[in-house]
């Protein structure tokens, strides 16, 4: 372990210097172990559209979008209570009511007495990824529809031409009949 090899001004130097790249790098959250939110880094407010005091003491259900279900927070709360990291893209909305996306990891924290007393999540804005992946989705969807359609259309393509052929024949005897009967 590094820490045996650093006097603890080294120590709390490199441990200003990681929360400083992650700050900078990620959308970071902590919150105590009820889910409470205890500190927000300036990308989460950017996002959000929330300031630090509107957020600290407030838990997480300030930016629910109500996209996810009771199910999908149940799962989420199951596996982080329990010590285990939870990965996922969640939804949330921001102060102005705009919806966005971001791929989030919570890190669990246990103490001496192996209790978790605090969460880390730590966040990436997917909105742009989720707009093109649905996106795509709806293309993949009309393009099926416009086979669909171009298939049908063969069809009945088809269909007129089978069908065409023997009333050609018929309107042809039918002409002739006509043509007899005005003869006499």
């Amino acid at each position: 372990m590094i820490s045996q090899y650093l006097n603890n001004e080294e120590l709390s130097h490199r441990f200003e210097d990681q929360i400083r790249a992650l700050d900078l790098s990620a959308i970071v959250a902590f919150t105590d172990a009820h889910g409470i939110i205890t500190y927000v880094n300036p990308m989460f407010c950017a996002l959000s559209e929330y300031n630090q005091g509107e957020l600290i003491g407030q838990s997480h259900s300030i930016i629910n979008s109500g996209y996810h279900d009771s199910q999908f927070f149940k799962n989420f709360w199951k596996t982080i209570s329990s010590g285990e990291v939870w990965r996922g893209e969640i939804c949330n909305r921001s102060k102005s009511g705009k919806l966005y996306w971001v791929d989030t990891t919570i890190i669990p924290f246990k103490n001496s007495q192996n209790k978790i007393y605090q969460y880390v999540a730590i966040r990436y804005d997917i909105t742009e990824k989720k707009k093109t992946e649905e996106a795509l989705e709806d293309e993949k969807k009309r393009l099926i529809e416009v086979e669909k359609m171009a298939s049908i259309g063969v069809l009945a393509a088809g269909i007129a031409h089978e069908l065409g052929n023997p009333m050609g024949a018929i309107r042809g005897r039918l002409e002739m009949l006509e043509t007899m009967l005005k003869q006499g």
